[in-house]
Formats: structure tokens, C-alpha cells, sequence
């Protein structure tokens, strides 16, 4: 078993989406509770599922997705 993010796995994240003016549009750091996504269940951009597979618990990043 890989401690990885793989196709499938079920992630527990902190995010906070930001728009092009440096604004926030959203964060669940607001409420203090992560999100719970599904990789591979049509509920995530293919981009997103991308920048998301390889990373590891405690793992930060940032990355644009492109609307």
C-alpha cells in the first residue's frame, strides 16, 4: 500500500481557492474542516486529479488551474 495519492484514493485537504485579483473565493481553513474528495469519481477536474496524485500526508502546494 502506498502512502501516496493514487487514482481512487480518498483525500482529506485543506484548500483555499483564490481567483486571478489575489482574492479568496473559498477556504476551508475559514470553518477549521478539511474537504473529503474521491479521486476517479468524476467530481474533480482531470486537472486537479493531476497536481493532486503523488503527494503524501502533510504535503503543501500550490498550483493554477485554468477555468
Amino acid at each position: 500500500m502506498s502512502n501516496s495519492v493514487q487514482s481512487n484514493s480518498g483525500v482529506l485537504v485543506h484548500f483555499t481557492l483564490k481567483l486571478d485579483d489575489g482574492s479568496t473565493a473559498e477556504s476551508t481553513r475559514n470553518n477549521g474542516k478539511p474537504a473529503l474528495f474521491r479521486l476517479g469519481d468524476a467530481s474533480l477536474t482531470e486537472g486537479l486529479e493531476q497536481h493532486l496524485l503523488g503527494l503524501k500526508a502533510g504535503d503543501k502546494t500550490n498550483f493554477s488551474l485554468r477555468a
